[in-house]
């Protein structure tokens, strides 16, 4: 996952792609500002520059540019999983709120504990859900991605935010399987599919679980 961004840190010319936070708030969800931005990618890193449908995707609620989106994805290459950790979060901080457009900012951390009046729905939930079919196998500092990811995680669960995780063909055992049942919000939020079929069922057992359900007599 990637985006614009800035930073002070780092030499080089930029790339126009941004890398893992650097600095004291590099597990956090700060907001970005001057001295205090994510890393830029640097156009001598050893890896390959971003994509076009590298960028990040904020916040909607159109369902057919969401699967525009993602039609266009392709596999390949190596698994930094703590810059998708990451960003997910800065998607849902709103700490982050100035860096997207209105219809795009997420709500107040607030308004997880508070309920909608006269019932016991929470008035909002702010849910991530990380999926990987890889190792976290690549980063840009001397820090691994799994240690990163899981620091990030633990910090992002702290505000309150739910976090479902899923793996795709990754086996029963590794660093990828380790990370994803530590960044899961717990034992039932991780799933861990071995096909297509098992891949689907993950995903609407999660949309079941993340939807308010009501029964009204």
């Amino acid at each position: 996952t990637a985006a614009t961004g800035k930073s002070n840190s780092g030499s080089g010319s930029y790339n126009g792609c941004v890398v893992e936070r650097e600095g004291p708030n590099r597990y956090t969800d700060a907001a970005p500002a001057s001295g205090d931005y994510v890393t830029p990618l640097q156009d001598k890193t050893i890896w390959a520059p971003c994509k076009d449908n590298s960028e990040i995707f904020p916040l909607t609620n159109k369902k057919s540019d969401l699967t525009k989106m993602v039609k266009g994805w392709v596999a390949g290459g190596a698994t930094a999983g703590h810059l998708g950790t990451a960003w997910a979060w800065y998607l849902l901080s709103p700490n982050w709120s100035s860096v997207y457009d209105q219809d795009s900012r997420p709500g107040s951390y607030d308004d997880l504990t508070r309920t909608v009046p006269n019932s016991k729905i929470p008035l909002l939930r702010k849910i991530a859900v990380l999926m990987t079919d890889g190792e976290y196998n690549t980063q840009y500092n001397s820090t691994t991605s799994d240690t990163q990811a899981r620091a990030i995680c633990a910090e992002l669960k702290k505000t309150g935010i739910e976090v479902f995780t899923v793996g795709f063909d990754i086996g029963t055992s590794g660093t990828a399987v380790n990370t994803l049942k530590a960044c899961a919000t717990d034992d039932s939020h991780f799933y861990n599919a071995t096909d297509g079929n098992t891949l689907k069922q993950a995903f609407r057992d999660i949309a079941l679980k993340s939807s308010p359900l009501r029964i009204v007599k």
